[in-house]
């Protein structure tokens, strides 16, 4: 079995890099497909992290780990969609400021 602590913090880890890479989207992404974009970024770090895992002598390759970080990434972007956009928009005053370009 591949089971080590490390692996227990997937849905943390992938959670936070969902709001990490949002973050950084929301400079130039200004429309909804920001969220698609997160989403499937998240997944293709967490399916590149397990095949590199694949092809080192001390790690092991497991199905299950990618689907957990997809739907760690998953529920991050659900975070900021549901949690964290209706603060930003009730604290700015407006609606969709979160995904206005800080920096014009």
């Amino acid at each position: 079995m591949c089971v080590n602590g490390a692996e227990r913090f997937h849905l943390l880890f992938y959670g936070i890099l969902s709001g990490i890479l949002f973050w950084a989207l929301r400079i130039d992404v200004q429309n909804k497909l920001i969220y698609v974009y997160t989403t499937i970024l998240v997944c293709l770090v967490g399916a590149i992290d397990e095949f590199i895992q694949a092809i080192l002598p001390m790690r092991c390759f497991d199905m299950r780990d990618i689907v957990m970080n997809w739907f760690s990434g998953g529920l991050g972007t659900l975070f900021i969609v549901f949690v964290l956009k209706p603060v930003w928009d009730t604290a700015k005053g407006g609606k969709g400021c979160c995904l206005k370009n800080p920096y014009t």
